[in-house]
């Protein structure tokens, strides 16, 4: 299995996955146990399979998936279980019924949907990434993190079930090689720099002094989108 810098499977690796070799299976987080398998890395996004589970322990899996490298962004909504009644009362019921895609019924399913602020125009506006404080809010009311859907209007509205979307960068600096470009931007967890790279238009690579930098091709990037 291949994946792109900046990840890997060695403890030197700036973001560290889990791998069995067998299977070929990644996963996010210390154990595959939480059953966050990465099924696609591409220049900006991880993106998760989270299979149904009833038993996914919330704040472990909420602990590894807010990181200073990566972040679940505004386009993913929770599937949770197991919530107090105060709680169940405050959440979402899910637009999609669970036992759509559930094997078995959980106890307590709410689903969790990015949350919005009024501008001063009372438009309403969201977040780029789910809210940190909020999450660790839900860890308190309920127990269970049973799946996720990602939603994106790019191309037309789509959902995706079962998957979850993580933003991604670099800590530091910018350290992208030559004929790159440099995007910068403070990470919604810890507010330090933080940074991703792109190659120029007629050059392939990822971008990064530590990685495989540019070089001149026929497309601007070039990656292995897909870890299967």
């Amino acid at each position: 299995m291949r994946v792109p810098y900046p990840f890997g499977f060695s403890r030197g690796c700036t973001v560290q996955l889990g791998c069995d070799d067998a299977s070929g299976t990644a996963w996010l987080g210390g154990t595959r146990g939480l059953g966050l398998l990465v099924s696609n890395v591409t220049p900006r996004a991880i993106v998760l399979t989270l299979p149904p589970n009833c038993s996914r322990p919330l704040n472990e899996s909420l602990d590894a998936r807010f990181t200073d490298n990566y972040a679940p962004t505004a386009q993913n909504a929770l599937v949770v279980s197991s919530c107090d009644p105060q709680a169940a009362a405050r959440l979402s019921n899910c637009s999609i019924p669970p036992e759509a895609y559930l094997e078995k019924s959980c106890n307590s399913i709410r689903c969790v949907l990015p949350s919005t602020k009024a501008n001063v125009d009372g438009t309403n506006v969201t977040d780029p990434f789910l809210n940190r404080s909020e999450m660790r809010r839900l860890g308190s009311d309920c127990r269970g993190l049973v799946s996720a859907s990602i939603y994106s209007n790019t191309a037309g509205p789509a959902l995706q079930l079962t998957a979850l979307e993580l933003d991604w960068r670099v800590q530091g600096r910018c350290g992208c090689s030559r004929h790159a470009i440099c995007d910068g931007f403070p990470p919604p967890s810890t507010q330090k720099e933080a940074f991703r790279c792109v190659c120029q238009l007629g050059f392939e690579g990822d971008g990064y002094t530590a990685g495989a930098g540019c070089r001149r091709g026929q497309y601007s990037v070039h990656w292995l989108d897909s870890i299967h």
